[in-house]
């Protein structure tokens, strides 16, 4: 694995801790509102820092452009630009839907070399370098060798925040579900995590079980834990296609 990839995939799984256990506690959490159907709370928020704290620890000279805006301008001429989503899929997150992840991917020289995408509800870690493949969980994953439309399966979305194209988008989808093998619904329930094609769901590690007990009133601080910590992510054993994309 690439040294830089490596750093993001420390990042990552270190905004993972942050959300699994904001996950566990979504009745504490502050939330406000970026515009219609956009939501933000103190879990994208920690998480955003915890993952720039960890980027710019090992490159101080990297810029930053982040979905909450951390570090935003710092280091606006470099070549180097992390580009983050820290819970892409912030409703679902919100509603207690445990399809999330977490998104992080290098560009240099404009061109993107690196991608992180991290599941912590499933500890799943994707990982991809330009030239060098893509991986699940150290496994690698390659597009299948179906060639027609008909044999495909395709994943997509459902348009959330403007409807005006929603009839045209009801006709594209009669049209696909007439022509394939099948239209599947995965954008808002995955986030950008890709979805691995015929493999059962899992339990989340938080799923069916009793909530901690607590004082009234008072709030956990969402910090990382440190490593080796019971139920750190990273400790976690581990057990590909891309929603919103064609999945054959």
């Amino acid at each position: 694995m690439h040294p830089m990839l490596g750093i993001a995939v420390k990042a990552a799984r270190r905004a993972g801790n942050i959300i699994n256990r904001g996950a566990r506690e979504l009745d504490l959490l502050t939330i406000t509102s970026k515009g219609p159907k956009d939501f933000v709370s103190e879990v994208d928020r920690e998480a955003e820092r915890i993952i720039v704290e960890t980027l710019l620890a090992s490159y101080p000279d990297h810029a930053i452009l982040a979905e909450e805006g951390t570090a935003k301008g710092a280091n606006a001429d470099a070549e180097n630009v992390w580009i983050i989503d820290p819970l892409d899929g912030t409703t679902n997150f919100l509603h207690g839907f445990p399809q999330y992840c977490v998104s992080i991917a290098l560009s240099q020289r404009g061109q993107v070399t690196h991608g992180v995408i991290y599941d912590p509800v499933r500890n799943d870690l994707f990982t991809s370098s330009r030239g060098r493949g893509a991986f699940l969980n150290d496994r690698r994953i390659r597009v299948s060798k179906r060639h027609h439309l008909r044999d495909c399966l395709i994943g997509t979305g459902f348009p959330f925040r403007d409807g005006r194209y929603l009839d045209t988008y009801l006709r594209m989808m009669k049209a696909m579900i007439e022509q394939t093998a099948g239209l599947r619904f995965l954008r808002r329930f995955l986030g950008s995590r890709p979805q691995s094609v015929g493999r059962r769901g899992r339990q989340p590690p938080h799923s069916g079980s009793r909530r901690p007990d607590r004082r009234p009133g008072r709030r956990r601080r969402l910090s990382a834990r440190r490593p080796g910590d019971r139920g750190d992510a990273e400790n976690i054993r581990p057990d590909g296609h891309r929603a919103g994309a064609v999945s054959c």
